[in-house]
């Protein structure tokens, strides 16, 4: 018994190793901000959208814009919080690799209840009275939205203006590459697997 259990930890050890070996090979991939004051998790690992937000970079950089707010991500397809997250991030990311450009992370709460007491739902667009009132709150001159649209995850994104809260930017960028949390990707032991053996070998 206690033989097998020792076969089944290097078995397990073997498997890790792989796991971090191929994680370390994958192509493509990027480190992400590490930290600070616009975020990025230091265990994320990002893609580089840069052509895919070319426009967006290209009109931001038209207009003056010195400040902007993400207020949110929504899933339209199914709902999945791990993706708004994961599209979020993606966003947040390529905003915060444009030179002088300050992004604030709207309060969720805080924009939650905007909403409720203005009977605002942005998946269905912003007013302009809407926008103009959410761009003063958080002292921004534009604020982002982005909707999910398809479950190879097509985003639509869009910047209200604070000048008039008119749109300013709209466009879907077909097939999103998402950052990766490397927290999942760690192999994890099963539990009890390495407690003491409890049954006395027989002999």
């Amino acid at each position: 018994m206690i033989l097998n259990r020792k076969i089944a930890i290097v078995i397990l050890a073997i498997i890790a190793l792989m796991l971090i070996l191929v994680g370390c090979k994958t192509p493509n991939k990027e480190a992400a901000n590490p930290g600070g004051e616009n975020g990025g998790s230091p265990e994320a690992i990002r893609y580089d959208n840069s052509g895919a937000f070319k426009s967006l970079k290209d009109k931001l950089g038209e207009i003056e814009v010195s400040s902007i707010a993400i207020i949110g991500v929504d899933d339209m397809i199914d709902n999945n919080i791990d993706r708004e997250r994961q599209v979020y991030q993606a966003i947040l990311q390529e905003l915060t690799d444009i030179g002088e450009l300050k992004v604030i992370e709207g309060d969720k709460q805080e924009l939650e209840k905007f909403f409720q007491e203005k009977g605002v739902d942005p998946s269905r667009g912003l007013s302009t009275d809407a926008s103009i009132n959410l761009a003063v709150l958080l002292n921004v001159d534009a604020i982002i939205y982005g909707t999910i649209e398809s479950s190879e995850c097509d985003v639509n994104i869009k910047i209200y203006s604070a000048k008039d809260g008119g749109v300013i930017f709209s466009e879907t960028i077909e097939n999103l590459k998402l950052p990766i949390d490397k927290t999942k990707d760690k192999f994890e032991i099963p539990p009890g697997l390495l407690e003491p053996e409890n049954q006395t070998e027989s002999k």
